[in-house]
């Protein structure tokens, strides 16, 4: 919950800069709180999604491994894929 309010907090830090501007462009940025801000999003969205990653590795090596066992290896290497 509090990985998921940083991420909300820190969106919202970058879209009221954007209002402020009039405009949405994604140019590096002229002060250092919101170069953090999308630092520190970044970092938090990749440690939220790396457990899913890793387990969508180990479904398509499975895959790889042990395609006889599979009807249908390839969707089967397609779904750990997405």
């Amino acid at each position: 919950m509090a990985v998921w309010l940083f991420q909300v907090s820190f969106v919202i830090i970058i879209i009221a800069d954007a209002m402020e501007q009039d405009e949405l462009q994604f140019t590096p940025p002229e002060n250092t709180r919101l170069a953090f801000a999308r630092f520190a999003a970044g970092m938090l969205m990749q440690t939220t999604t790396d457990e899913e990653i890793r387990n969508g590795m180990k479904m398509m090596k499975h895959v790889t491994n042990h395609w006889w066992k599979f009807k249908h290896h390839r969707v089967a290497f397609t779904s750990g894929l997405l």
